[in-house]
């Protein structure tokens, strides 16, 4: 476990094809708050990571605005 104090870490997608982390928020709500005043059109090109989770559990934005959980190549298996 990485037990980090700024544990949920935001990635976008670069001009180079790859993700890279962009900044680093101590809760969920803020890490959402963020993506969500930087660029609401672009929702979709942006992920979080819980950085203290064992599983790595990843956040993102689907077409209609919904947060979805996902894990590393199992695809959606939450929306909130």
């Amino acid at each position: 476990m990485t037990n980090m104090t700024h544990g949920f870490r935001v990635y976008k997608h670069a001009a180079t094809g790859c993700y890279e982390a962009f900044a680093n928020f101590t809760s969920l709500k803020e890490a959402v708050a963020y993506m969500r005043r930087w660029n609401p059109n672009k929702m979709t090109n942006w992920y979080i990571v819980d950085e203290n989770d064992p599983k790595r559990k990843r956040f993102q934005m689907n077409q209609q605005g919904r947060l979805v959980v996902t894990y590393s190549g199992l695809g959606v298996l939450a929306t909130k």
